[in-house]
């Protein structure tokens, strides 16, 4: 059995998670509760206790410390945080002081008690059965062998040749940027630990699956290594040297939900609500985590809706920003994404309008992009975006430092440059068609008085 403790100093919530949970499906037992750390410290001490599940912010000791004292006084123990902060900065300091698992007590309404308890349960197991085989000695054929999974971090050429550790009788190259490792030797935790510390996690990211089968490295199937690379994009933290999980877990989740992003998902973020509200941004980023989708899914579809960004000349802050195209992990994604509001969050201050009109200019210059090869209405994007012609025609130049048609021209070009280069085969008329041109001596005539060439010059 899990022995566990709960420290919240809300007394309705205490007793409500006692007898709401069903924690005996999941091998789990209630010895204890309190209302501040110090008396969580006190049972600690009287009481084995396995998994602490604590609030951050409580009177007389906060979480944190908690945390931090659970960690140099019964290191055994394993720590869950159940908490309404979804702030980043608090859940990067709880998985920097050991916490296991970080829940949203606002999200366990969407995301189900037996998901929170399983994940939890399986992660204590997994942890586990690491230490029981190192203990034990396992040897090549049992539970004690393990792989590694390598990841070039944000799409960097590295090269693991250089590592002796890493020999190419059991090592593995997935794709670019990947490899895996297997070990089996009988290796343990505390035995791993210092090979995977001359990684730099600037450069990579590393995943440990535990009980992978000695020569069967190279029959990992798809949906294996898919989900290895899920598990990797989605927990992998600075603070983390690497990110485990078990052969059993990866069996397991194989077996389990799809990949795809959802229709929710697609209309919270196609609004841009988020990118001027800070609620709706910690929503979303929320939804990611707990969907999961799959980053070859995920990353494109980011990229692609904000294409039309990269056409605003007016902020080359905005501009540098978009460059980045290569992301190994959710952490380096929010960032980015982070850094992006950032940005727009200054010029918004500094425009005066509402947070409902400067967004819904922002996603007219993306559906702008979208529609551009089927001709550009100011009046009809106006409408899209629900504001009026006129008031729209103002509040577009002040935020974009263009007219409405200035802009068009200009992302027309843009493009225009772009595909000459891209496609120097297609004939000039087709790039025409393809930036809103319906006329190739028309096109042909202002590229010219844009750019000095004509496109055929230019190509």
């Amino acid at each position: 059995m899990i022995r566990t403790l709960i420290v919240d100093d809300e007394h309705l919530v205490r007793k409500g998670l006692i007898y709401s949970f069903p924690w005996q499906q999941f091998q789990m037992e209630i010895v204890g509760e309190a209302d501040n750390g110090e008396t969580a410290l006190e049972l600690l001490d009287k009481h084995h206790v396995d998994l602490l599940l604590t609030d951050l912010t409580m009177p007389v000791m906060s979480g944190f410390e908690l945390m931090q004292r659970v960690r140099s006084a019964h290191p055994h123990v394993f720590i869950a945080v159940l908490t309404c902060h979804s702030d980043f900065d608090y859940i990067q300091e709880a998985l920097r002081l050991g916490a296991i698992d970080y829940v949203l007590k606002t999200q366990l309404e969407k995301e189900s008690v037996e998901n929170v308890l399983g994940r939890i349960s399986r992660r204590i197991e997994h942890d586990r059965e690491m230490h029981s085989g190192k203990r034990h000695g396992m040897n090549a054929s049992g539970q004690g062998e393990w792989g590694v999974l390598l990841c070039a971090r944000n799409g960097a050429s590295h090269s693991i040749e250089a590592m002796p550790w890493a020999h190419p009788a059991r090592t593995t190259e997935l794709g670019k940027g990947s490899w895996f490792v297997s070990f089996a030797d009988g290796q343990g935790d505390a035995d791993i630990r210092p090979l995977l510390k001359q990684l730099s996690r600037e450069q990579w990211l590393v995943l440990l699956v535990a009980g992978v089968e000695a020569g069967k490295n190279l029959q990992l199937s798809d949906d294996k290594l898919r989900e290895m690379k899920r598990r990797l994009f989605y927990e992998w933290h600075p603070e983390q040297l690497y990110v485990r999980m078990s052969a059993k877990e990866l069996r397991a989740d194989c077996c389990g939900a799809g990949y795809g992003i959802t229709e929710d998902w697609i209309k919270a973020w196609n609004q841009l609500a988020w990118m001027a509200d800070e609620a709706e941004w910690s929503r979303l980023a929320e939804l990611t985590l707990e969907k999961r989708f799959a980053a070859e899914e995920l990353i494109p579809f980011m990229l692609g809706s904000l294409e039309g960004w990269r056409h605003i000349e007016a902020y080359p802050e905005l501009k540098h920003q978009l460059k980045q195209t290569e992301f190994s992990c959710w952490f380096d994604l929010r960032q980015w994404l982070a850094e992006l509001r950032r940005i727009w969050l200054l010029v918004f201050h500094q425009s005066g309008c509402s947070r409902e009109v400067f967004t819904s200019v922002l996603r007219s210059v993306l559906i702008l992009r979208e529609e551009l090869a089927f001709g550009a209405n100011q009046a009809d994007i106006a409408g899209r975006v629900n504001i009026s012609r006129g008031y729209f025609s103002g509040v577009f130049k002040d935020i974009m430092g263009k007219t409405f048609n200035e802009f068009v021209r200009d992302m027309r070009i843009s493009i225009a440059q772009k595909l000459l280069k891209e496609h120097p085969g297609k004939p000039i008329y087709w790039i025409a068609e393809q930036t809103g041109f319906q006329d190739e001596s028309y096109f042909s005539r202002v590229f010219r008085e844009s750019t000095g060439r004509l496109p055929s010059d230019y190509r």
